[in-house]
């Protein structure tokens, strides 16, 4: 009988020994998990907001037909073009199909090159606005066209021609 009663008291110390194993791995595996979870995004949002992905997403964008970036960059009396549809449809014409990547010239200017040739440039600058983490969000603040992106046509003449 007290044998019994020795294997009853065994019995009853071995499952909650194995009930409290089991709770508080779990509550472990959950907070482990958690804090993965939020590493992930911390690390995600930092990579987000890194000039050189601001930029590379701006090529993107550009690359994929997006030229709303370049419309504050017409300026009537610097360009050869009278409209700005003008200047967006040679600019189109001449982006087709052209791999667009980057090029860092200085600490917050950005060069963009369609088939590593620079066509225009950009500047990045922070927007005062934090992140959930606190990372500083980042934007193209001001675009300058290097090309004139018009053919050039040579004619050649004999020299008594008017």
């Amino acid at each position: 009988m007290i044998a019994e009663v020795k294997k009853q008291l065994q019995k009853k110390k071995h499952h909650r020994f194995s009930s409290f194993f089991v709770c508080y791995t779990v509550v472990h595996l959950i907070v482990v998990a958690v804090i993965l979870c939020g590493l992930w995004e911390w690390l995600r949002e930092y990579e987000m907001h890194t000039p050189k992905q601001v930029v590379a997403a701006t090529a993107q964008n550009v690359e994929q037909g997006d030229l709303s970036l370049f419309e504050n960059a017409f300026a009537p009396d610097a360009m050869v073009f009278s409209t700005k549809d003008d200047l967006m449809k040679n600019l189109s014409d001449y982006l087709q199909d052209k791999k667009i990547t980057t090029r860092q010239q200085e600490e917050t200017e950005y060069l963009l090159l369609a088939d590593d040739e620079q066509f225009a440039s950009i500047q990045l600058q922070t927007t005062g606005q934090k992140t959930f983490f606190g990372f500083e969000k980042q934007q193209v603040t001001d675009v300058s066209l290097l090309r004139s992106f018009q053919n050039s046509y040579t004619i050649t003449a004999p020299k008594q021609a008017k």
